[in-house]
């Protein structure tokens, strides 16, 4: 599998379409089609995944702390377990994406659209989540976690 950006440019070749546990700190994916990848505990700390097209991916126990994925796709993407620890994510797609367990702590989600996601046991504490549409009641009925410090729709 050739990994490509929005524009086309080869950004390298993936043999089986796994990355699994792949060491991508820092790495520039920016647009970068990943569709349906296998990067099941893969470490994508600090990587800039701007605009990059990530549906269906398989993001199981990853860890994007600090992970800029703003405008990012993730329609169905997998992150359960996942670490987005300030992660920047706003305006990315998350419709039925499977968030259960999933560490968004001081995460920037302004804007995303969280529909139909399975946010249960999820860790928003400290998370921005302005234009979410996302309530404290929400959260409650999902058991997901949040603070003083989280942030919601005025």
């Amino acid at each position: 599998m050739e990994i490509k950006s929005i524009g086309g440019e080869s950004l390298g070749a993936i043999e089986g379409s796994s990355l699994r546990r792949a060491n991508l700190r820092k790495a520039a994916l920016i647009r970068a089609d990943l569709r349906d990848l296998d990067l099941v505990g893969a470490d994508l700390t600090g990587a800039d995944l701007f605009e990059a097209d990530l549906r269906g991916a398989d993001l199981r126990d990853a860890s994007l702390v600090r992970a800029n994925l703003r405008k990012a796709d993730l329609i169905r993407a997998d992150l359960r377990g996942a670490n987005l620890l300030g992660a920047n994510l706003q305006g990315a797609n998350l419709r039925d994406a499977s968030l259960e367990g999933a560490d968004f702590s001081e995460a920037d989600l302004r804007g995303a659209n969280l529909a139909d996601a399975g946010i249960g046991e999820v860790d928003f504490c400290g998370a921005d989540l302005a234009g979410t549409g996302l309530t404290k009641e929400d959260l409650r009925a999902w058991y997901a976690e949040f603070d003083e410090t989280t942030k919601f729709d005025k």
